[in-house]
């Protein structure tokens, strides 16, 4: 790896249930002939390359028994329920909960800042217009794009909200999340309470519009990061703050979890859209085998950044060498400032040191 972060553990086959997330940042959006040839790879990456981001997508309601995405038959709630409780590791682990429904969400942001930010609350291969509009988007231009799959399943907390999905997007920055949730007594209540509290004290701490955790875990960071550094946006910010603050989220935040629920997977991407800020933790997690993983290829000599939860191979003639980011790391990826060179730079930290 030319970015020397990132572990050389061999990569497990992982189970195709749950979420998913894919991020790209480019220093080449405006080089020829670099422009083109990037169009394609996004394109790969989203949707037709090996194992994209849809099939992605697409697997995993093969998992649920669904076998073509052009198939004419609904696939109705009921049938999401008997296929889940069927399986005796899904049933085991949360039989009372109510079902929620998948989503997708993404963010792509051109060279001259323009963002495009979509969430649909429906699977790709069901709202197939609005995904492959943002795949086109993704590819006009984009120096970065990030896009999350949320799973079905089972949710006891507001299972169909429309907010229930990712990206989740506060002031100048968007978040996406994979891994395990929150405990509902304990952090999520705690969580709650403390940023009510805050925001009756300064209405510019933002309050969550639903229950989900990524969000309740986006609007603390926020509130850290005006309290720690005098405002909620990230662009002022230099590596180093934003680093301090995520650190400072982390050791308030996730100590909180039940000493019992050993298992705890916290993969977060949070992006302003020059940046990725990217946390790899995982502790005892044998049964989600959630992974981060990324590559670099080079165009005209320039890194570009592949990241996803996933591997997968665009291009199956080059087939792509995944490494992981280790346990307790929080890595920060970066162009180059207007007017610099542009060129992806990479450093790595832990995340609680």
């Amino acid at each position: 790896m030319h970015f020397n972060i990132c572990s050389s553990q061999t990569l497990q086959k992982q189970p195709k249930f749950g979420c998913r997330q894919v991020a790209f940042l480019t220093p080449n959006a405006e080089t020829r002939p670099a422009k083109r040839e990037q169009a394609a790879y996004v394109e790969k990456v989203l949707s037709t390359g090996g194992n994209s981001f849809e099939a992605q997508d697409q697997a995993q309601c093969n998992w649920f028994g669904v076998t073509d995405r052009f198939a004419q038959r609904p696939f109705t709630d009921d049938m999401y329920r008997q296929s889940l409780t069927d399986d005796a590791y899904i049933q085991a682990d949360t039989p009372e909960k109510e079902f929620r429904k998948a989503g997708w969400g993404g963010l792509a942001v051109s060279q001259d800042n323009e963002k495009t930010f979509t969430r649909s609350f429906s699977p790709t291969w069901n709202t197939l217009a609005q995904f492959t509009q943002f795949v086109e988007k993704a590819k006009q231009k984009s120096k970065l794009f990030l896009a999350h799959m949320r799973g079905e399943g089972f949710d006891e907390l507001l299972p169909n909200n429309k907010n229930n999905n990712h990206p989740f997007s506060i002031s100048d920055w968007h978040v996406t999340f994979t891994g395990s949730p929150m405990e509902r007594e304990g952090v999520i209540d705690w969580l709650t309470a403390t940023l009510t509290a805050w925001h009756a004290q300064d209405p510019s701490i933002p309050l969550p519009k639903s229950m989900v955790d990524t969000e309740l875990f986006a609007c603390y960071f926020a509130a850290k990061l005006k309290q720690m550094t005098g405002s909620t946006q990230l662009k002022s910010l230099s590596n180093k703050d934003v680093v301090k603050v995520i650190q400072a989220t982390f050791k308030d935040v996730y100590p909180n979890e039940k000493p019992e629920h050993p298992t705890i997977t916290k993969n977060f991407v949070i992006t302003d859209g020059d940046r990725l800020f990217v946390t790899s933790y995982r502790k005892n997690d044998t049964r989600r085998l959630f992974m981060k993983a990324m590559h670099e290829r080079e165009t005209d000599g320039k890194k570009e950044l592949l990241l996803a939860l996933e591997e997968m191979q665009p291009d199956l003639n080059k087939p792509l060498n995944w490494e992981v980011i280790p346990h307790n790391s929080l890595a920060v990826f970066t162009l180059g400032k207007e007017g610099e060179p542009q060129q992806v730079t990479a450093q790595r930290v832990k995340l609680f040191p």
